[in-house]
């Protein structure tokens, strides 16, 4: 058996030989050098910003993308082993770029055994192939590694489908868009190439190149999508640090404000109500000068579990300033605010925070309460005048004894 691994290669694909080869070993090369670069690029970028998760992933896609190409054009002294290990790259590279994708989207990374398995049978088909010959052999492998790299991007598009949501929704859609065509186009080549009628037509070298420009195309397509879809979640992870209270994980006041006036524009234009509340913890500066910050602190992380577990997903929570907190009620009357309030009053007094066993003589659990202010939408009022009156509110109920809550509408 004389030739080599390229030789065989398209005239298995092919059925013809010569004429048109060196024009899709041009694409090939193309192919492998943008591959490259693209891999080194994307290397350089992970390894100089941590933050930007999955681009050292994809790099490695990149790279075995190319290398998988080259040896479809290498001169190899084991043509079986040479074409086992093109179509393997070709695996590889999506089960890489699943690895990157699962990153991104879930900042943790683990093999997943569906990849592995495809790895095997491509390999198992690839063995089975070489010791054919003929189309049926050509198609057989066309029609294996077209289903195997649908199923890759199925498991892909499917992890952008979770993606497509919030601030990143746009190049989720983008990277989801391109892989779904290509999902399409290899299912319709599989199937195609597996029932013979393709047989003519597919194994031409104009299809070759063409199907090989595509690979490039969408291989380009996703290293901007992908790095689109990275940044924009990085930006989105450092809005959402600056609109954060670094302890509670509660918004700010700035986000607080900017939530509280979406709401007023929307109570205006729809006339409906919505309520704020404003609450401070009660004597809690005694607790952080007798058994120390690192206490209070728990005592706040407890607080803040009390208050979320008291309100609905759409309301909105903040930590106004040391002690004091604020919530937002949409579509709430005053009898509905303050029974939220209520509760959260009535949670924040059940609290028992265990003492560290360093405060001998000293009571075993620290226990708070709060005092709350009620303020809700009138025609008239902004967004301070709002939050004056349940400020006004909350020194009202501290005047009258704290851990109450007090309405303050009038």
């Amino acid at each position: 058996m004389e030739g080599t691994i390229r030789k065989q290669f398209f005239a298995v694909l092919s059925g013809r030989k010569g004429k048109r080869i060196m024009d899709a070993s041009t694409i090939l090369v193309l192919g492998a050098v943008i591959l490259g670069l693209g891999s080194l690029g994307l290397l350089v970028v992970r390894l100089t910003n941590h933050r930007l998760d999955g681009l050292g992933w994809l790099g490695g896609a990149f790279a075995t993308g190319g290398l998988g190409a080259l040896l479809l054009i290498t001169d190899a002294h084991t043509p079986i082993l040479g074409v086992l290990a093109a179509d393997l790259c070709v695996i590889l590279s999506f089960l890489l770029l699943h690895l990157a994708v699962l990153e991104l989207a879930t900042d943790r990374v683990s093999v997943p055994p569906v990849g592995l398995a495809l790895l095997v049978i491509m390999a198992a088909v690839d063995i089975v192939c070489m010791s054919g010959s003929g189309h049926g052999a050509g198609r057989l492998r066309v029609a294996t590694i077209s289903f195997l790299v649908t199923i890759q991007c199925i498991q892909i598009v499917w992890l952008l489908y979770g993606e497509a949501r919030n601030k990143i929704r746009g190049p989720a859609i983008f990277c989801f868009a391109i892989l779904s065509l290509f999902a399409l186009f290899n299912l319709v080549r599989g199937f195609g190439a597996a029932i013979g009628l393709l047989t003519r037509w597919h194994l031409t070298d104009t299809f070759q190149i063409a199907a090989f420009a595509l690979y490039i195309a969408v291989a380009l397509g996703l290293a901007f999508g992908f790095f689109w879809l990275t940044t924009t979640k990085f930006s989105e992870q450092l809005e959402d640090a600056a609109g954060t209270d670094p302890l509670t994980r509660l918004y700010n006041r700035r986000t607080f404000l900017r939530a509280c006036e979406k709401e007023l524009l929307l109570s205006v234009r729809n006339n409906r109500a919505f309520s704020v509340l404003m609450l401070d913890l009660d004597h809690f500066k005694t607790v952080n000068d007798r058994f120390g910050h690192p206490v209070g602190d728990a005592a706040l992380l407890a607080v803040v579990e009390c208050m979320q577990r008291s309100v609905r997903g759409i309301d909105v929570l903040a930590r106004w300033g040391g002690e004091e907190f604020a919530a937002l009620l949409p579509n709430s009357s005053p009898e509905a605010a303050f029974i939220v309030a209520e509760r959260m009053r009535a949670n924040i007094a059940g609290i028992e925070l265990p003492l560290p066993d360093r405060y001998p003589g000293e009571p075993i659990f620290v226990r708070l309460t709060a005092s709350i202010g009620i303020a809700s939408y009138h025609p008239s009022d902004s967004i301070h005048s709002m939050l004056s009156r349940a400020d006004r509110g909350l020194y009202l109920a501290k005047d009258l004894g704290r851990n109450r809550v007090l309405s303050a509408n009038n």
